[in-house]
């Protein structure tokens, strides 16, 4: 099938490349429906809505700038998502870009993880109470 994205244009995708995120992801409920695409830096992934074409996320596994983050899934969350472990799933957290005095500043959403299985391709943002993991944690190369 074809999906159109305002960022990267006229795509063509298979259904296995659909990552589903049953009721979207926070703040954005209509958008369930996602495609992972490389981004130019290795490292970095854009999650491009399929739903709305405008909406697409740059986001980046956490060990690599945090190496020691660490979080355990509920049991609900696990038999959502249909995996025992994070061993069974792919971790992603999503970026934002902030123009601030100094230029441009990049944090990252610790506190909101995306956990994917990688067989059903069924996602899930889960929100980790209780946790000393910050929205908005600056991000720094590690």
């Amino acid at each position: 099938m074809q999906v159109e994205s305002a960022q990267f244009g006229i795509l063509e995708v298979a259904d296995d490349d659909i990552v589903v995120f049953e009721g979207g992801l926070l703040g954005f409920p209509g958008s369930s429906r996602f495609l992972m695409i490389e981004a130019d830096r290795p490292g970095y992934l854009w999650l491009q809505s399929i739903d709305e074409p405008q909406l697409s996320f740059l986001a980046t596994h956490p060990w690599d700038f945090f190496p020691d983050y660490e979080f355990e899934l509920t049991d609900e969350d696990q038999a959502d998502l249909e995996i025992a472990t994070l061993e069974n799933a792919d971790v992603l957290c999503l970026l934002s870009i902030h123009d601030d005095t100094d230029g441009m500043a990049v944090t990252i959403n610790l506190l909101g993880p995306l956990v994917i299985n990688t067989i059903n391709r069924q996602g899930r943002q889960v929100v980790l109470s209780g946790s000393d993991y910050e929205a908005s944690a600056p991000l720094v190369a590690a």
